[in-house]
C-alpha cells in the first residue's frame, strides 16, 4: 500500500516555480505526491528577482526551516549547476567529470552537509536535491519537433542541436550556446522563458522529458519511491 507524500521544492527562479507548480505538481499529484514550491531568497530574506547566484550558505537555512516544520515533510532543491556558488563538493570535482558524475557528486555532498548541520532532521532521507546540469530550456529539446513547432523554428533546427550535444542534459551553457540562447536564435516568434517555455514543457509532457533526461528521471524516481510503504 502506498502512502501520501508531501514535498516542498526550493527553486532557482520564477520559471522553475511555474514549471513545478503548473506542470510537475499535477503530474506527481496523480501518484499521491503533493508538491509546493517557493523561490530561494537573497541574504536579506527577499525573493530573488532572477535565477543564478544560488549559494548553499543561504539555501541551507531554507532547507532547515522547511524540514523543521513537519516531520513527514520532504524537501528538494531544484537549481542548475551553472547558477550555484559556495556549493559543497565543487572544489573536489575532477576536471573531466561527466554531467552524471557532477550531478551525483554534488547532490550527495549537499545531503552530507545538511546531515552534518542538522543530524536530527534525517536529511539523508528527507532532503532530495536535484541539480540540473543546465537551465530549464534544456528540457524543451526533449522533443525537438514540438519545440520547433511552438517557436516557429525551421524543421530540423532543434533536432540538429540535440544531435550535436547528445541529450538535452548535455547541451552546453556557453555565453552564446546556452539552451535559452539557442532557442532565441532558432525562434521566428517572440519567446518568453517563464510563459512560453513552461507551456512548451506542458505540451512535451513530463514522461517525454524523463525519457530523454536521465538525471531528471532519476530524481523523480527517488521521489516516487517515497510512496512505497515498508
Amino acid at each position: 500500500m502506498s502512502k501520501l507524500i508531501y514535498l516542498h521544492c526550493l527553486v532557482e527562479g520564477r520559471t522553475e516555480k511555474h514549471f513545478i507548480d503548473e506542470v510537475l505538481s499535477p503530474y506527481l499529484a496523480n501518484k499521491g505526491i503533493y508538491v509546493q514550491s517557493s523561490e530561494t531568497t537573497t541574504s536579506s530574506g527577499r525573493v530573488k528577482q532572477k535565477g543564478g547566484d544560488i549559494r548553499f550558505s543561504r539555501i541551507k537555512r531554507e532547507i532547515s526551516i522547511f524540514l523543521k516544520q513537519r516531520p513527514e515533510l520532504y524537501v528538494s532543491t531544484f537549481v542548475d549547476y551553472y547558477g550555484i556558488k559556495e556549493w559543497p563538493g565543487t572544489d573536489s570535482l575532477p576536471a573531466n567529470a561527466t554531467p552524471s558524475q557532477i550531478s551525483e557528486s554534488l547532490n550527495e555532498a549537499a545531503i552530507s552537509e545538511m546531515d552534518l548541520l542538522e543530524p536530527e532532521l534525517r536529511c539523508n532521507e528527507r532532503y532530495i536535491p536535484f541539480l540540473a546540469m543546465h537551465e530549464f530550456e534544456a528540457f524543451l529539446f526533449s522533443v525537438p519537433e514540438i519545440l520547433e513547432r511552438e517557436i516557429g523554428a525551421s524543421s530540423g533546427s532543434a533536432k540538429a542541436v540535440l544531435d550535436e550535444c547528445g541529450t538535452p542534459e548535455q547541451i552546453n551553457t556557453g555565453i552564446d550556446t546556452a539552451p535559452s540562447k539557442r532557442i532565441i536564435k532558432l525562434a521566428n516568434i517572440p519567446y518568453h522563458k517563464a510563459t512560453n517555455g513552461v507551456d512548451i514543457a506542458r505540451i512535451i509532457t513530463i514522461d517525454a522529458i524523463r525519457e530523454q533526461c536521465p538525471l531528471f528521471d532519476a530524481w523523480l524516481k527517488r521521489i516516487e519511491n517515497l510512496t512505497i510503504s515498508i
